[in-house]
């Protein structure tokens, strides 16, 4: 009898499970809410629910799968935890993918929920007014384009209406964002804050666009992300393309204590590829008052370290931006480093293993006309093992310190052709104080690091110093690169010049160059018709 108990027991379980469905075990229940469809993301709520513990184990998983059958995502979903946040990036527009959740009850494999669930569609949302600009931000996966010029005049934009971040595509089609103005601090800071995933910027003017003005410039204290395109550009798979910057300007002022900065005329902080971006009659007028690492650039502020030799590409940019700095660090913290990257296209070209690098220049000039450094006046303790460094450059300010990786040499057809004025006339500090003050300056890098060369590239411009103390500090000055790791190679000294109007001068002592290449006539240097062309401009 007992026998014939059991076995009816089994076939009615056997029965459950079948009747289920995808094998599901009774009493188990699984939810999925709050479902959010992106165009290449999905978000929803999962809460599993197994009142009578049939499953065993603490936990069950979580999978996606694509159409060729391929886990894309997997989670294990702890049991003791009652409702689960799922986020998944990454995906494929207008693309069907298989949910699923499995566990395993009465020692078997059991699928708990099996369901299809599709991405958005790639629907073209047309852009003619402000408020339709605005709502962006509701969509930040969306594929947008503009159908007309945008004018923001008399527009108040506040922390609340702008576009914080962006995951999708915004085709400009050539037209414009006009008299955009921000005066208010956010971490990421610019028409776009911040672009990441699968982003993309194209076929865009930016055009009469402010953060802070002269009279009010925008105070930041703490990381600090700034560009008039974009704060952050931030993905290996995110890009900027046609971008031209007319017009602008940035006015900042820094307090921030011991977090970077990147400022830079179109991003500050850059990952990804950018090809044809351009500014022109565009200013960055910034303060530095405290410590922390200074990144600014005349186009793009500077990367992060790269760890793939595809993480950053950058192709034909052409700076026309003016940057005016001063350094005014009035309370100098004993342990402190003051570090600024500056370069009239890219202020710090970090880790190097762009997948490109050429066709850039930069016409605007570098005006770094007063650097300070004083005990406050309530003050009377030294400083102590702080340092004072500063890598200036015409293009670039610093690359960084890994090899190249299947990469062209760092200006790869590259030119400046403004001016760079420096001038360090104040350093009042307590006696006994030990400050060590370290500049380099370049017509082209301002410290070029490892075994990076420089190849096909010229100097137009000219360079004036003028510093104190110039037996207590140590100073690096070059029409072609303020610091060098190493020598300019014997195969590249016939491929970098500089023009008759190059002139270093150092507290009004005309300085000799470096023994490279003179020459008027850039296209025996050149090798790209872009920077030829605009060479002769």
């Amino acid at each position: 009898m007992r026998k014939l108990l059991l076995t009816l027991f089994v076939l009615l379980l056997s029965f459950i499970l079948i009747a289920c469905g995808s094998n599901k075990p009774h009493n188990v229940d699984i939810i999925i809410d709050n479902i959010e469809k992106g165009y290449t993301t999905l978000k929803f709520d999962v809460i599993v629910t197994d009142e009578e513990h049939n499953l065993e184990g603490k936990a069950v998983i979580l999978e996606l799968i694509d159409q060729d059958e391929k886990i894309v995502y997997t989670k294990n979903l702890e049991l003791e935890v009652e409702t689960h946040n799922i986020s998944i990036s990454s995906l494929t527009k207008n693309t069907t993918y298989t949910l699923k959740i499995k566990g395993t009850a009465f020692k078997k494999p059991v699928v708990l929920y099996n369901e299809e669930i599709r991405t958005k569609d790639d629907v073209v949302i047309k852009i003619s007014t402000v408020e339709q600009f605005f709502n962006i931000k509701n969509d930040i996966e969306g594929n947008y384009e503009l159908a007309n010029d945008i004018d923001f005049k008399d527009v108040k934009i506040t922390n609340a209406n702008q576009v914080t971040e962006f995951r999708g595509v915004f085709d400009g089609k050539g037209y414009a964002i006009k008299n955009y103005h921000i005066e208010s601090y956010n971490a990421y800071t610019g028409v776009f804050g911040r672009v990441t995933n699968y982003g993309e910027i194209k076929n865009l003017v930016i055009d009469s666009i402010t953060i802070g003005t002269n009279e009010k410039p925008l105070t930041v204290d703490g990381i600090f992300y700034g560009g008039l395109l974009a704060g952050q550009v931030n993905n290996i798979n995110a890009s900027i393309s046609n971008i031209v910057i007319k017009n602008s300007s940035v006015n900042i002022v820094s307090q921030t204590t011991s977090s970077s900065v990147y400022l830079g005329g179109a991003v500050g902080y850059f990952v990804g590829k950018a090809t044809n971006i351009s500014s022109e009659n565009t200013t960055i007028n910034a303060t530095y008052a405290r410590g922390g690492s200074f990144h600014l650039g005349g186009l793009i502020g500077g990367t992060p370290n790269l760890t793939s030799a595809e993480s950053t590409s950058f192709s034909k940019l052409a700076s026309g931006t003016d940057l005016n700095l001063k350094v005014q660090i009035l309370s100098a913290t004993s342990n402190r480093n003051h570090l600024f990257y500056i370069g009239g296209a890219i202020g710090f070209l970090r880790n190097n293993k762009a997948s490109n690098l050429s066709d850039i220049y930069a016409t605007g000039n570098l005006n770094i006309a007063e650097v300070t450094m004083k005990s406050a006046s309530n003050s009377a303790n030294k400083v102590e093992n702080t340092k004072l460094i500063m890598n200036i450059g015409g293009v670039v300010g610093r690359t960084g310190s890994n090899n190249l990786v299947n990469v062209k040499a760092f200006g790869s057809n590259a030119f400046f052709s403004g001016v760079i004025t420096f001038k360090h006339d104040a350093f009042e500090l307590v006696e006994g104080s030990s400050v060590t003050r370290t500049f380099n300056i370049g017509g082209l890098v301002g410290e070029q690091d490892n075994s990076l060369d420089i190849n096909r590239s010229v100097v137009n411009g000219t360079i004036t110093v003028d510093v104190i103390d110039v037996e207590d500090i140590t100073l690096n000055i070059g029409a072609v690169a303020g610091k060098r790791s190493h020598a300019i190679s014997t195969f590249n000294k016939d491929k970098i010049a500089i023009t008759s109007i190059v002139e270093l001068v150092l507290n009004s002592e005309v300085l000799e160059t470096e023994d490279v290449l003179l020459t008027n006539d850039a296209n025996t240097i050149f090798t790209s018709d872009y920077m030829k062309a605009a060479f002769e401009k």
